[in-house]
């Protein structure tokens, strides 16, 4: 007996030794990653990317198809407008639709810049611009409703724009300083996995971190994520995968990535991107200073911490500041007056036509109420 109860004992101690060891190993690896990926966010301080972005949404199912048809034929003769529609929503999703959109981003540090452009006009044009720089996040749409519209706000200095389609190159270029791939939460796996006869790290989330996501990082690519998923009640959500080419100074850059979005296992979205021009170590600190065109409609969310403070940009400089009294009022009555002067509709801007209208209708009803009541007293 006391032969069994030291070999139990011994091999305790060597489980314990061997565990030890194992996460100290892990530990290690972990801290070589994190060294090598914070190394590479600081090599490519400076950086910029342009890409197309491809993605395709599948048609409905036939069986879907057939209950949109039925519901329009029921709501023909009650309600026409509804039936037109459905017709509408149907048409739409009776083939796959596709879409393509022309994306820049530029990375200054923690800073970036993001500008899309309308590949559909004739003219290749900038839509929409964001710089986030300093704590302070910009946005401009040059030409919504004939005149450019710009948001300012407050945003924490580290902070990553919440778009999926950006994933991949943060991934790439920022997966510490944006907290992208925060390390505190996951954990290397034990085993290996193999992806296209390469054995990947995997680096899945701790039970308790919250996170359903899993990295799989090439060793031979200076621990380059080739594979991202993301799930939801044991099924794959979200699978991504990046494809690199290397380059002799600045290593492995990405050339093109795939994201595929699912719902009870089939596809649900899938985009393509493909990098077309990109730059690196080009001090591009001037081009993140984004400023408004005169006569902008600015909403600005850091003077008052309560609500956000609407103003039009003079071309002077000076703003001229939108009063809760004037919401109802049009731009150009807004631009073409002081603060607080601006016609407010529902107010004074009723025409004499539909004056005259409005007054006439009453008198007639009040006729109309008149004889009922002479009426009701003769009875």
């Amino acid at each position: 007996m006391p032969h069994i109860q030291t070999a139990v004992v011994t091999l305790s101690m060597l489980i314990l030794h061997y565990s030890s060891t194992f996460a100290d190993a892990q530990d290690a690896r972990l801290k070589t990653i994190v060294e090598r990926w914070t190394a590479k966010e600081s090599e490519t301080r400076f950086a910029s990317f342009q890409w197309t972005d491809r993605s395709r949404v599948p048609k409905a199912t036939d069986l879907k198809l057939e209950a949109v048809r039925e519901l329009i034929e029921k709501r023909r003769k009650i309600d026409p407008e509804g039936a037109r529609a459905l017709e509408a929503t149907l048409a739409k999703n009776s083939e796959d639709r596709l879409s393509e959109q022309s994306i820049t981003l530029k990375l200054n540090g923690n800073d970036w810049r993001l500008d899309y452009y309308d590949v559909t006009a004739a003219k290749k044009e900038c839509v929409e611009t964001i710089v986030s720089k300093g704590g302070l996040r910009k946005i401009l749409i040059p030409d919504s409703n004939s005149f450019a519209t710009g948001l300012v706000e407050q945003t924490q200095v580290s902070a990553a724009p919440q778009l999926e389609f950006l994933r991949a190159l943060f991934i790439c270029y920022r997966p510490t300083a944006f907290k992208v791939i925060d390390l505190s939460k996951y954990e290397l796996d034990s085993q290996p996995q193999k992806l296209n006869d390469t054995d990947c790290l995997v680096l899945k989330a701790k039970k308790d971190s919250g996170s359903a996501t899993t990295f799989y990082l090439d060793p031979g690519m200076e621990f380059a994520v080739v594979r991202w998923t993301e799930g939801s009640n044991g099924q794959i959500t979200t699978k991504g995968d990046i494809d690199y080419f290397h380059d002799k100074t600045y290593g492995w850059i990405p050339k093109e990535w795939r994201r595929v979005n699912m719902h009870d296992g089939k596809m649900n979205t899938s985009v393509s991107s493909r990098i077309d021009s990109w730059e690196i170590g080009r001090d591009n600190s001037l081009e993140f200073d984004l400023q408004f065109p005169a006569n902008s409609l600015i909403h600005d969310r850091t003077i008052t911490r309560e609500k956000k403070v609407s103003y039009i940009l003079r071309p002077d400089g000076t703003k001229r500041l939108i009063t809760k009294e004037e919401s109802t009022a049009t731009y150009e009555e807004l631009k073409n007056s002081e603060s607080g002067q601006a016609k407010k509709r529902g107010y004074h801007s009723i025409s004499p036509f539909y004056a005259v209208l409005v007054a006439v209708v009453v008198a007639a009803g009040l006729i109309l109420l008149v004889r009922w009541l002479r009426t009701k007293r003769l009875f």
